[in-house]
């Protein structure tokens, strides 16, 4: 395989891993209380990094403002967070997962570890650890792009 070969077969490859995220959302729902996939993804960016500003899900989720008012508005009303204000900064309002958000995320979790499981024991072990070999130096290339080329190459 020549290298201009190998270079579409990734991009294929990086698109269908990216419709693998929503199947696999689809997959480890329960099936009587689904949550769309961006619900899902607020849900888990606030399970990683704790509440946020509201004013940062704009450039987080690369979103227009509105579109991050519905999303906010709907988990609030859904009950999967709640705002409160920033104890530092007064003018603040921050999000953060309510009980029953850190309940969703619990469930999703086991959901998806059930998920994982099924996928080791159909890949097998020893390609599972090279895949994640290959994801790992994946990763370090990334970080190394952005540290050499900033974050985003569209602010210059």
């Amino acid at each position: 395989m020549e290298k201009h070969e190998i270079i579409q077969a990734l991009l294929l490859q990086m698109r269908k891993l990216r419709m693998m995220e929503s199947k696999i959302v689809r997959l480890t729902s329960s099936h009587d209380d689904k949550i769309p996939i961006h619900h899902l993804m607020m849900l888990l960016h606030l399970t990683e990094s704790g509440p946020i500003p509201i004013r940062k899900i704009k450039e987080e989720f690369r979103v227009s403002a509105s579109a991050a008012t519905q999303l906010i508005d709907s988990l609030e009303k859904e009950g999967f967070i709640h705002k409160k204000r920033d104890d530092v900064d007064r003018r603040s309002i921050k999000i953060e997962l309510s009980v029953l958000g850190h309940e969703k995320i619990s469930n999703y979790y086991r959901e998806l570890e059930k998920y994982m499981e099924q996928l080791v024991d159909y890949v097998g072990l020893d390609d599972m650890i090279t895949s994640l070999r290959i994801n790992e130096k994946i990763n370090d290339f990334n970080i190394m792009m952005e540290d050499e080329h900033g974050k985003d190459k569209t602010k210059k």
